[in-house]
């Protein structure tokens, strides 16, 4: 597997940081996504995690990036043909044309720290998660800010669906994003110098064509209900 292998190798094919799709490899807390947030004590969290992305198979501007060593030749075509996947089942799901996404494969290793509460950008996002858990929704009924609902795994097989801002701006918010969070499985929240197995999840980040508008759709707009 990919997170096994030595860091010399994951870093043959490093995720270089700018303004561009993330391909490759990002080591354990680099990415921070609590830079998304206004709380200065959440923008300094680093996400306790390693990860590896991947693009469009058809995106010739920018290549995904695959491991040399021998013993993962078979790597990419199987990450290849469940990305393709993927993409079916957000088109079918939209019905939209030519939207490439991003495939990214998540490691946390502890300790543990939990990641903080975000939104995707892209119109839809598919999750797939192991065992461990700790996956939690933002609960709309509840007024409270911090209130969120565990989503634990009843099957490592089964997929977990979130709307993401895209499609809240293309709906001009008749559908709204899933905020959404991983922090501790519940039956471990409350124990001391927690360190949690290693936990494994893979998104799939549907995103709009580069040359998309994300503002509304004229048949979610009108006079009663302008773009917002």
């Amino acid at each position: 597997m990919f997170f096994d292998q030595p860091l010399e190798v994951k870093n043959e094919i490093l995720n270089e940081p700018g303004p561009m799709p993330m391909h490759g490899y990002t080591p354990w807390r680099v990415e921070e996504v609590g830079k998304l947030r206004h709380d200065v004590k959440i923008r300094t969290m680093m996400d306790s995690k390693e990860q590896f992305d991947q693009g469009p198979e058809y995106d010739t501007d920018f290549l995904s990036k695959w491991p040399k060593a021998p013993e993962l030749s078979g790597f990419g075509p199987f990450i290849g043909d469940f990305y393709r996947q993927c993409d079916d089942v957000c088109l079918t799901l939209i019905k939209a044309l030519g939207s490439p996404g991003l495939l990214r494969m998540g490691h946390a290793l502890g300790p543990y720290k939990p990641y903080c509460a975000n939104t995707d950008f892209g119109p839809i996002t598919l999750l797939f998660q192991d065992s461990t858990g700790g996956l939690e929704i933002k609960d709309r009924t509840d007024p409270e800010t911090h209130s969120f609902v565990p989503l634990p795994p009843t099957d490592t097989t089964e997929m977990t669906v979130n709307v993401g801002d895209t499609l809240t701006r293309w709906t001009n918010g008749k559908i709204t994003g899933g905020i959404h969070q991983v922090t501790a499985p519940e039956a471990m929240k409350g124990e001391s110098g927690l360190i949690l197995p290693p936990k494994m999840s893979m998104a799939y980040l549907f995103k709009a064509e580069r040359t998309v508008s994300v503002g509304p759709l004229p048949k979610f707009v009108s006079s009663t209900e302008p773009a917002k």
